[in-house]
C-alpha cells in the first residue's frame, strides 16, 4: 500500500491596509453653529464634523448650517474665531470678578459704618426751624428714657400748634400767668409752669395780669434751653 504524500499549500500573507488620518479627516464636513454648543463650541464659530452629527445633532432646529464653498453655502451670521470667542469670555468673567469684589467691599463698609454708629451716640446740636431754636437731647431724659414736658419737644409743639389766645374780661378779670397757662393746656393739651410765662403789654412793659382790653405779647422760655415761644394774646371786653 503506497502512501502519498500531500504537500499543503503555503498561506498567502494578506497585506494591511493602513488607513491615514487624512482619510478620516476627508470624511467631516464644515458647518457654521448658529447656536451655542457647550461640546462642539460658541454660536458664529465654524467647525469640523461628521455628517452623522451634524443632521442628527447640530443642524435639527436651526443649530447649524452647512458650509461649503464650492456648492455656493457660507456663513449665515458673523463668524466667531474660537480664540477671540475665549477672549471675550475671560474678559467677560473679570469684569464679573471685579463687580463682585466690589460689591463685597461696599458691603463690608455699610456693615462697618453700622457698627459704628451703634457703638457710637451722635450728639445733636441745636437745630433753628423757623425762627424756632430747640434742643433734641442726644440721651433720654431720666433712668426710664421718658421725656418730660418740660423739654424740648413740648417747645417744638408750642410753637407749631399753639395759635393766638383769645380771652374776654367779661368772663376772667383779671387774666392772669395761671389763666394763660390754663388756656395753653386746654389749646394744646400740655401743661406749662407759670414760671416759664412771660406777659408784655404794647409799651413792651412786662406785666404780671391783664385787666384791660388790648393785644398783648406771650413769651414762653424755660430755664436751661435755649428755646422761645412768641405768641400774641387778645382781649376783649
Amino acid at each position: 500500500m503506497s502512501s502519498v504524500l500531500f504537500r499543503q499549500p503555503a498561506f498567502k500573507r494578506v497585506p494591511l491596509v493602513r488607513y491615514s488620518a487624512r482619510t478620516k479627516r476627508e470624511n467631516r464636513i464644515s458647518v457654521q453653529l448658529l447656536k451655542d454648543f457647550p461640546q462642539f463650541g460658541q454660536k458664529g464659530e465654524i467647525i469640523e464634523v461628521l455628517p452623522g452629527l451634524m443632521r442628527n445633532r447640530l443642524h435639527p432646529n436651526n443649530g447649524a448650517t452647512y458650509i461649503d464653498p464650492k456648492l455656493g453655502l457660507g456663513p449665515k451670521i458673523p463668524v466667531v474665531k474660537r480664540d477671540v470667542r475665549q477672549q471675550q469670555v475671560q474678559t467677560q468673567r473679570q469684569q464679573s470678578l471685579k463687580q463682585q469684589t466690589a460689591q463685597v467691599a461696599a458691603q463690608k463698609a455699610l456693615e462697618k459704618e453700622a457698627d459704628t454708629t451703634k457703638k457710637t451716640p451722635q450728639k445733636i446740636n441745636p437745630v433753628e426751624l423757623k425762627g424756632l431754636l430747640f434742643d433734641i437731647p442726644s440721651e433720654a431724659s431720666g433712668s426710664s428714657g421718658n421725656i418730660t414736658p418740660s423739654s424740648g419737644y413740648s417747645m417744638l409743639t408750642l410753637n407749631i400748634t399753639l395759635g393766638t389766645l383769645q380771652f374776654s374780661l367779661s368772663e376772667t378779670n383779671p387774666i392772669t400767668k395761671a389763666t394763660v397757662s390754663d388756656k395753653i393746656t386746654q389749646a394744646v393739651g400740655l401743661t406749662t409752669p407759670v414760671s416759664d410765662i412771660k406777659l408784655t403789654n404794647a409799651k413792651k412793659e412786662e406785666i404780671e395780669e391783664i385787666s384791660t382790653e388790648g393785644t398783648y405779647k406771650l413769651t414762653i422760655s424755660q430755664e436751661g434751653s435755649q428755646s422761645v415761644v412768641t405768641k400774641t394774646i387778645q382781649v376783649s371786653a
